[in-house]
């Protein structure tokens, strides 16, 4: 994949304190807001190879953004600014930064939830929701939060010396099976991630949730659910709730280790179905 433009946008945000974030947009036509996973970063989309952004900005209006405390943006303490909510109003804030006023949202794990509270803010301004990997939700989402407040827990009374341990392992390189090529290229950035935002982000995850089913029932917008199987932190079940409840969802699910490969030419078939008539505004 091609590098990062050498010169990121800084777009200032609001929460209890005032952050900037990283971001970009390129391409053109209708607008698509992407937001990444929690522990990732558009770094980690690029060296993981797995959304096809080239391809992506020959048809739509790319906008993509380091949420905060990731990568090359701004980190904070204050764990409530990491809640799901307040990040999809960051969401909304760089939209405004670049005059998207109309634009599809979409994103992995965090990202994914992060575009469905985003869509519950401002329906009228979401052109459809391409949702990849849905965290785990509702009943289930206590056991994770749990793990959540222990790793936050244990990167803070160590120093955040086992993420800088990260960057020395002997891992592997080259493009294998998916998952393996995601682990290892979260593990090489975490080890030089910022340990305060990785410790505020993980806290403020264990603060939040998917928006209720009642607030999903009123998102009427196209949405395609990018789901695999046999992740625990990403079950299906969440997915296939997601696609009962959401009025016009459909689901795709990865059967083998490759299948997400695939992902980014299916969204761009998505975008290319649900994008008649619209334009960049």
């Amino acid at each position: 994949m091609p590098p990062l433009p050498r010169k990121l946008d800084s777009i200032e945000i609001s929460g209890s304190s005032c952050a900037r974030l990283a971001g970009y947009a390129s391409g053109s036509g209708p607008n698509l807001l992407w937001c990444h996973s929690l522990l990732g970063s558009m770094a980690q989309e690029d060296a993981v190879g797995w959304m096809d952004w080239p391809g992506m900005t020959a048809l739509a209006r790319v906008i993509r953004f380091d949420a905060r405390g990731h990568g090359e943006s701004c980190s904070t303490s204050h764990e409530t600014d990491y809640r799901w909510p307040d990040m999809a109003q960051n969401m909304w804030q760089v939209a405004d930064f670049y005059g998207a006023d109309l634009t599809f949202l979409g994103g992995a794990s965090m990202g994914c939830a992060t575009a469905l509270h985003a869509a519950c803010q401002q329906p009228e301004r979401v052109l459809g929701l391409l949702l990849m990997i849905p965290p785990t939700g509702w009943a289930e989402r206590k056991r994770i939060t749990r793990n959540y407040r222990r790793a936050a827990s244990f990167l803070t009374l160590t120093g955040g010396i086992p993420l800088k341990l990260l960057g020395w392992l002997p891992l592997p390189r080259g493009k294998g099976d998916f998952t393996r090529t995601l682990r290892r290229e979260t593990a090489v950035l975490l080890g030089r991630a910022n340990s305060k935002g990785i410790v505020a982000a993980l806290r403020g995850a264990a603060l939040s949730d998917l928006p209720s089913p009642d607030q999903l029932r009123q998102l009427t917008m196209p949405t395609v659910i990018l789901a695999w199987r046999d992740d625990p932190v990403h079950p299906l079940s969440t997915a296939r709730l997601l696609v009962d409840t959401l009025p016009n969802a459909e689901l795709i699910i990865a059967d083998d280790g490759n299948d997400p490969w695939r992902w980014g030419a299916q969204l761009q078939h998505f975008i290319k179905a649900n994008s008649a008539g619209t334009a960049a505004a």
